[in-house]
């Protein structure tokens, strides 16, 4: 299959890493201090925070650092930047929570009133009391090194009940074996899954088959969680009746490169979904003003961020072994799966609160590939639409004055992040992955059935 040519780096602009933290605006805020580039050993003159009420994301902000005696940002001017460009939103927040608006923010932060506690905060203690047993499938490569940050953060939630299961998919070698043998033996926490098929999707849906949870969280090797990220999922599909899939917000863990921020400019993983916890399902929760809902499922989260009602993606059928990372089809197992957790009358939460860090790809060709499989994807995803439903055409055609701007238009929510210098070659590849994607599913159908036929089960188990 003929794919778009990966052009050459583009020559960067003036870029500069940039310092990467969250900010919890509950506490006393102190000087922020500029930490030093690991490339030059020099401090970062940016900052782009996270800033959080309760542990609840209000915001983004970024934050010029001083380079003076003590390079960073002093305390009073950041209370004050932070009020000049997030009043109306930490107001809205603490309003949700029940709580009275402030009228400025100081050092000493957001106190709630004597005797009142915050919505988020009663609606934690509530569901930390019954809190329903977890299983978070992590799957994984050749990445030992990912794997060693990852799952000690996994392990150190602050969540009292769950279990974790690392599916190691096709490996090359012995080494993620070898060390999650060394490290998690004695570990009941943890079980190792050796899946021989090649594919996401393969992995996940070992994952699926073995995890003993009421709730199934998958996440990538590569990100590192917040201490409540599961205690917000949890809470998530409390959100509302028949929560069947709760997703979460997840943000850079470090802008090291111009590749880095581009990523970030394309959207990151959250493509525009805010800040603000969203239910969607064919009902009363559908977003206004998106004539192309639900065939725009990049709206529910991405698979770096989701957990699944146990029994509702097993009814399912699981994750298409069709589409997913390592098929033709090149991804799209995810939003496959969020479409049918909506079409099956079911709701999806969107909960920003359950917050992951992820390390994006440091270089362009990578970030170039990146993006064109998610356009090859998404194409391969509407052919498979169409395939198990074909009524579903003339749905879609009758779309196709909608999408044409929101396709292209710099001012739709999939381009309005984009700067003058975002690389055009992205975009271009990115849009003839998506033509190439209603091929691709066709060849990544038979590669997956081939494979079943061949190897109808090749999984190893190690509790």
């Amino acid at each position: 299959m003929s794919r778009s040519p990966m052009p050459a780096q583009p020559v960067p602009s003036d870029f500069q890493p940039i310092q990467v933290d969250i900010l919890e605006l509950s506490a006393p805020l102190t000087d922020l201090p500029a930490r030093k580039i690991p490339a030059t050993d020099t401090p970062y003159r940016t900052a782009l925070l996270m800033l959080t009420v309760f542990q609840q994301p209000v915001g983004r902000l970024w934050v010029a650092l001083d380079q003076e005696l003590t390079p960073g940002c002093s305390a009073a001017r950041l209370a004050t930047q932070i009020w000049d460009t997030h009043a109306t939103a930490i107001n809205a927040l603490l309003i949700r929570n029940g709580l009275p608006p402030i009228a400025q923010l100081g050092r000493e932060g957001i106190v709630p009133p004597d005797g009142i506690v915050p919505h988020c905060l009663a609606e934690r203690h509530a569901v930390l009391a019954a809190a329903p047993f977890m299983s978070v499938v992590i799957c994984t490569r050749n990445r030992t090194a990912m794997l060693s940050q990852n799952l000690p953060a996994v392990l150190d939630l602050d969540y009292p009940h769950f279990e974790v299961i690392v599916v190691n998919n096709a490996p090359s070698t012995a080494d993620t074996e070898q060390w999650l043998h060394a490290h998690y033996a004695n570990d009941s926490r943890v079980r190792y899954v050796r899946e021989d098929r090649p594919g996401l999707s393969w992995a996940s849906n070992a994952g699926l088959r073995h995890a003993r949870g009421e709730i199934v969280a998958f996440t990538d090797d590569d990100v590192l969680p917040s201490r409540h990220w599961l205690t917000a999922v949890a809470c998530g599909f409390q959100a509302a009746a028949n929560v069947g899939c709760v997703t979460g917000y997840t943000m850079p863990a470090e802008l090291e490169t111009q590749a880095q921020y581009w990523f970030e400019q394309f959207g990151g993983f959250n493509k525009g979904r805010g800040f603000a916890r969203m239910c969607f399902n064919l009902a009363e929760h559908r977003p206004v003003n998106n004539p192309l809902y639900p065939y725009i499922p990049g709206i529910f989260g991405a698979g770096a961020n989701m957990a699944f009602r146990t029994d509702l993606l097993r009814r399912l059928g699981g994750f298409d072994v069709a589409l997913g990372g390592g098929t033709p089809a090149r991804g799209g197992g995810d939003i496959d799966a969020f479409f049918r957790v909506v079409m099956s009358g079911a709701t999806l939460v969107y909960e920003p609160s359950a917050l992951l860090m992820h390390y994006h790809r440091r270089h362009f060709a990578d970030l170039q590939r990146q993006l064109d499989s998610y356009g090859t994807a998404f194409g391969a995803f509407l052919m498979k639409t169409i395939l198990v439903r074909p009524s579903r055409v003339l749905d879609l055609v009758q779309r196709i004055p909608a999408a044409i701007p929101y396709v292209f238009s710099p001012r739709s929510p999939r381009n309005i992040h984009k700067t003058h210098d975002y690389p055009s070659d992205l975009t271009r590849g990115e849009l003839w992955g998506m033509v190439q994607g209603t091929r691709a599913y066709f060849t990544s159908y038979r590669h997956a059935f081939a494979v079943s036929v061949q190897h109808p089960r090749s999984e190893t188990v190690q509790a």
